[in-house]
């Protein structure tokens, strides 16, 4: 029983820092974009370019 709480405390914790260094990334692109550089995000650029 304490291991599912312990387990579900980590994930929990785990999501929220992931989620957050998420969070963090976006504002660095999205700052970097205001500033007039060209910005690339590895997977969504190469899809992007692919289509158009």
């Amino acid at each position: 029983m304490v291991l599912y709480y312990v387990l579900g405390i980590f994930s929990v914790v785990l999501a929220g820092l992931v989620g957050m260094l998420v969070w963090i990334y976006g504002l660095y692109i999205g700052y970097m974009a205001s500033t007039g550089q060209d910005v690339e995000i590895p997977v969504i650029t190469d899809f992007a370019k692919q289509y158009t």
